[in-house]
């Protein structure tokens, strides 16, 4: 709403009524976007009955211009009067143009009004370019005014969104962390190398920038930063740059609505930032008008900022020149440290008036092992703050694995719902619901998003109208209506909560057995879901290991038989292949003397290399040393062998596209996500980091010299000679070593 009641005042002698008049219903008739103008004209805009001298001063309050009609009577007469209330409207460097004097008669002016540029109507031959000038003056301070009201609705919208993935009734708002909560993040730029550095001071170093991408893990902040650049009052881009704050997701529902009609980046242009957030969830196909939107962002002289996950990044943009070469910069966020989640825990606690949740939090994270990443993930320490302050009773097991943090949040968000009375269905149904909507959204990234009941009909069946009523389901989606009116799924509020639904249907099918693991296959999903289903089966192995391991096991042989006898089965080869291949990988993630019994079958028994492949590793991270020597000697003396191991890595960790069956590594292509992944198991020593420490240095060993170009850089090398081998007694720590210094001396020129 107008801050003002009228767009401008006229202050006038009443000798010059008659022509102020005439200028008073000229003005009305003015043809402009924003509406008739509102105009305060004494005694017209005056009721009946008005105090003059009060009311005056009130409207004159009121009113965004004052338009001063300057003559020799006014300032006799009017001056005296008008001057005791320019305080208002006193604007030292005229920026604002809060007084617009035009001279009707020559007359010496006041100090105060004759520095003002005025607007000169002596010359009835020039009326009407004077009056053009006047509305000109009078249409851009409401222009101004009308995008100052939607920049505070943009910043409200920002400062409202929720922190945690429900609506923000049941949570802090963003407000609750800005700017008093917000951690500075640590980042590393990926073009100009360089060591980690706050972001504060990186951009205020590259503020000229013309495009950057901050990619980032899951829940690592990338959100929070985009919104901090908006809402930043003392930003190194203000007031020079009109900022921006939008989604990916809104870009491409834009462009269907714009057409061929224009462009939506029309009004961007040099002076203007545009942030876009949430570039991994348009997928793959929405990825073509994002890229196309930024740019003609770009080419308009607009600088840009867009946030997306990591993976994503180099697997979709940074494999096209004419998206990747658009960014001057890639800056990774990097974990917290563990001062940054203490800083974050002491916030919160002050702002929570929780004087007992900051020792509570450190007793708790004081027992997480050392791999597990909750107090490093911005989003997942959030919600284990919430879950504390809400007297959420969860165990240290539960906070090792984020698959169960995620899922005691889940329930406490179901039972929170139904204590409020507001649940119209079971909790299964609900989840099934969340499922349907979680699969619907991952099938249909970037194309036009699913219809609501059409998700979720076939899983409701006559309680689709129920649970679409219930807050369980509806508060962890958003959804709009489409163009025909229709309620369409945009996104869950936190796409985390979407792969996580996603992945407990896995570990279902997994407990259940049989065709229900055929099911969940069908569909071969990427790194984002797949990592929950990792942690799901660690977190399970706990409590569940035989039972999950013997189905997996039983569905493997069944597909082996099918595989062997020619002609019968349901699935063609290459899809067995890739189910097998599956299959293995997830029995490797359940450590247990049985699944590495399996895993010495599978390997010595497999005929398919890359199914072999997945058991070897299997084993490996299991601590199976003459499984690892096998193996590695395949490694160094098939070429075939070597080249399919460094494929599979290339596409598992986003280097290239694929599929781990037919690509295959030419050394051409960057692997900078695959070294900086190895480099990051070769600085901690847990228990898998170093069940698979040789294979890891065979595999760079492999990668520089399929590419004799690359060297090591000295931070490498640093890691390098820092990096644990295990027990120096041991030939195996001989081995690791002996690896290590081999790739020194042949990736490191003079080392």
């Amino acid at each position: 709403m107008d801050e003002y009641e009228f767009d401008v005042f006229l202050s006038y002698n009443r000798a010059d009524e008659p022509w102020v008049r005439s200028l008073y219903h000229r003005l009305q008739s003015c043809q402009s976007p924003g509406g008739p103008m509102r105009i305060f004209f004494a005694p017209e805009s005056l009721p009946p009955g008005a105090l003059i001298v009060r009311d005056l001063s009130v409207a004159l309050k009121a009113s965004r211009r004052v338009v001063v009609v300057l003559t020799p009577e006014w300032i006799a007469s009017d001056w005296t009067n008008f001057e005791a209330s320019i305080e208002l409207y006193r604007d030292p460097a005229a920026k604002q143009m809060r007084l617009v004097p035009i001279v009707l008669r020559t007359c010496e002016a006041p100090d105060e009004l004759a520095r003002l540029r005025n607007i000169d109507f002596r010359s009835e031959s020039d009326f009407e370019r004077s009056f053009a000038e006047l509305a000109a003056a009078i249409e851009a301070g409401r222009h101004a005014a009308s995008a100052e009201s939607a920049a505070k609705q943009d910043r409200e919208r920002v400062l409202n969104a929720a922190v945690l993935p429900w609506s923000p009734q049941g949570s802090p708002s963003f407000r609750f962390l800005w700017p008093e909560r917000f951690i500075d993040p640590t980042v590393r730029p990926h073009k100009s190398l360089g060591p980690p550095v706050r972001f504060a001071a990186w951009d205020s170093a590259h503020r000229n920038i013309g495009a950057v991408v901050l990619v980032g893990a899951p829940g690592g902040g990338k959100t929070t930063l985009l919104r901090s650049l908006f809402l930043r009052d003392d930003s190194i881009y203000s007031p020079q740059y009109k900022v921006h704050f939008i989604t990916a997701g809104t870009v491409v529902a834009d462009s269907k609505r714009v057409g061929s009609n224009g462009s939506q980046s029309d009004d961007m242009a040099g002076g203007h930032l545009v942030l876009i957030d949430g570039v991994d969830e348009v997928g793959a196909s929405g990825l073509e008008t994002v890229m196309s939107y930024a740019a003609e962002v770009r080419e308009r002289g607009a600088k840009i900022r867009i946030a997306c996950r990591t993976d994503f990044f180099f697997r979709h943009i940074a494999m096209r020149d004419d998206w990747s070469g658009l960014f001057g910069e890639v800056v990774e966020l990097l974990e917290w440290t563990r001062s940054d989640a203490e800083v974050f825990t002491q916030r919160y606690a002050n702002q929570a008036g929780d004087p007992t949740l900051l020792q509570r939090a450190i007793e708790l994270l004081d027992r997480i092992p050392s791999p597990s990443p909750l107090w490093r993930n911005p989003l997942q320490l959030t919600l284990l703050l919430y879950l504390l302050h809400s007297r959420v009773h969860i165990s240290q097991q539960e906070v090792t694995y984020p698959y169960a943090l995620y899922g005691v949040v889940y329930r406490h968000w179901q039972h929170r719902e139904r204590h409020r009375g507001t649940g119209q269905v079971s909790a299964l149904a609900v989840e099934s619901a969340h499922v349907a909507v979680a699969k619907a959204l991952d099938a249909t990234r970037g194309d036009s998003p699913p219809r609501l009941r059409d998700a979720i009909a076939a899983a409701m069946g006559d309680s689709l109208d129920a649970v679409l009523e219930d807050t369980a389901f509806r508060g962890l989606i958003d959804t709009r209506l489409d163009d025909d009116g229709v309620e369409v799924v945009i996104a869950f509020r936190h796409e985390t909560f979407a792969e996580f639904v996603i992945s407990r249907s896995v570990i279902s099918a997994f407990e259940q057995g049989g065709y229900a693991i055929d099911k969940a296959l069908a569909v071969t999903y990427g790194s984002h879901i797949n990592r929950f289903v990792r942690s799901g089966l660690e977190f399970r192995a706990a409590v569940r290991a035989s039972h999950i391991l013997e189905n997996l096991v039983t569905r493997y042989e069944a597909l082996l038989v099918e595989r062997l006898a020619e002609g019968s089965g349901q699935m063609s080869y290459a899809e067995n292949d890739a189910m097998r291949e599956q299959l293995v990988y997830y029995i490797g993630r359940l450590p247990s003397v049985a699944s590495r019994k399996f895993l010495r079958r599978a390997y010595a028994a497999e005929t398919a290399p890359i199914i072999r492949r997945s058991a070897a590793l299997g084993a490996i991270s299991q601590g199976d040393q003459e499984i690892e020597r096998d193996y590695l000697t395949r490694l160094r003396i098939d070429p075939a062998e070597d080249l399919l191991n460094r494929s599979v890595q290339i596409i598992y960790f986003n280097d290239d596209k694929g599929d781990f069956h037919n690509y295959r590594d030419l050394g051409s292509v960057s692997w900078r996500r695959t070294r900086d992944h190895i480099f990051e198991r070769l600085v901690t020593s847990g228990v898998r980091e170093m069940g698979l420490r040789w294979w890891d240095m065979e595999t760079l060993l492999s990668f520089f010299r399929s590419r004799p170009n690359d060297a090591l850089s000295a931070t490498e090398i640093e890691v390098l000679k820092g990096m644990l081998c295990g027990d120096r007694s041991t030939d195996r720590a001989c081995a690791i070593a002996a690896t290590r210094d081999l790739l020194l001396t042949e990736a490191s020129p003079g080392y």
